[in-house]
C-alpha cells in the first residue's frame, strides 16, 4: 500500500486550510515557541460545530469580544457554534500542547453542553482531579486516532 503524502497533508487538522468538514475530528497539537504550528487560530466568523481543548502542557490565550481568558494545563474550553474566537500559545509560556474535539453534536447532547461558567461564550473548567485528567487525556488521544485517518481512495492506496 503506497500513501500520497500529498493526500495526507490535505487532510491534516493542523494545516491553516482544513475545513472542518466532518461530523467529528479530533487531534494533539504540540506548540513551542517559534516552531511552525505557533500561530493564532483565527476564526472571526466562529465554527458550524463545537471545539473543546484539554491542555496538557503550558498556557495559551483565547481572545474573544472584548476581552481574553487565559488557559492553562488541566483545563477544558468549550467554544461553541458561531463565537467569534483567536486563540493561540499565550506570549509568556514557552509551549501550548493541547487536545482537542471539533464535533457537531447529537441534539441530545446540547443540555450537556451549556457550561456554568462562560466568558464571551467560551465555556472553561479545570478538571482537578489527577485521574479524571488523564482519563480525558486518553478519550481525546483513542478519539484523535480514529478520527484523524484520511478515508481510503482505491486509486492511491491499494
Amino acid at each position: 500500500m503506497e500513501l500520497d503524502i500529498n493526500a495526507l497533508l490535505h487532510f491534516s487538522p493542523l494545516i491553516k486550510t482544513f475545513t472542518f468538514n466532518a461530523w467529528v475530528v479530533a487531534g494533539f497539537t504540540p506548540i513551542t515557541r517559534g516552531s511552525k504550528l505557533d500561530y493564532y487560530i483565527n476564526r472571526p466568523q466562529g465554527m458550524k460545530g463545537y471545539i473543546i481543548n484539554l491542555t496538557l502542557r503550558g498556557q495559551a490565550r483565547a481572545k474573544a469580544g472584548e476581552g481574553s481568558l487565559l488557559f492553562g494545563e488541566n483545563e477544558l474550553l468549550l467554544f461553541p457554534p458561531g463565537v467569534p474566537h483567536h486563540y493561540g500559545r499565550d506570549e509568556h509560556s514557552e509551549h501550548w500542547d493541547h487536545l482537542w474535539i471539533y464535533f457537531i453534536p447529537r441534539p441530545y447532547w446540547i443540555d450537556w453542553l451549556k457550561w456554568d461558567h462562560t466568558t464571551h461564550s467560551i465555556g472553561k473548567t479545570t478538571v482537578n482531579d489527577p485521574s479524571s485528567s488523564r482519563r480525558y487525556a486518553i478519550f481525546f488521544m483513542r478519539l484523535s486516532i480514529t478520527t484523524t485517518i484520511p478515508p481510503r481512495s482505491p486509486k492511491r492506496w491499494r
